[in-house]
């Protein structure tokens, strides 16, 4: 699983669910910007915690909402998930 913050709009329950408990560890990237006004980070690190063991967390600096698309962002979060992919 690939989740890119910015798509959940507060629909953080969907990360208890029983399809997520069924994520292995090294199954899941969690990438944001870490200028992103709308997103509590507090928040994401606790949804961090429970995800599977060896989930990788991302976080672009200088990136806000939308790093997927931003400029000069974009190839910095393109890179990290080709890697993630590869790995």
């Amino acid at each position: 699983m690939v989740y890119v913050t910015g798509d959940t709009h507060g629909e953080w329950e969907r990360f208890k669910s029983k399809e997520m408990r069924k994520l292995r560890a090294g199954d899941t990237l969690v990438i944001c910007g870490d200028n992103d006004p709308y997103l509590d980070y507090e928040l994401v690190d606790s949804v961090l915690d429970q995800l599977p063991e060896g989930s990788v967390y991302e976080k672009i600096s200088g990136a806000s909402h939308v790093a997927y698309i931003e400029a000069p962002y974009y190839q910095d979060f393109q890179n990290r998930l080709v890697k993630f992919l590869n790995d």
